[in-house]
């Protein structure tokens, strides 16, 4: 992914799907929703199993 999509991705995720969410989202905005999916990673992740890496689970 690239930082350009990252940043439209997290616009999206901040402001929801409407137009122009990655020209009118500030800063904080972006940061709580970075920080929300981060929570969200931890949280789906159990200690007990390690984490899968997306380019084995394409190909097994």
């Amino acid at each position: 992914m690239r930082l350009g999509q990252l940043i439209c991705n997290m616009a999206t995720v901040a402001k929801g799907p409407i137009p122009g969410a990655t020209w009118d989202v500030e800063d904080d905005e972006l940061l709580d929703a970075i920080r929300t999916q981060l929570e969200q990673l931890k949280a789906g992740r159990s200690s007990e199993s390690p984490m899968i890496d997306p380019v084995d689970r394409v190909l097994s």
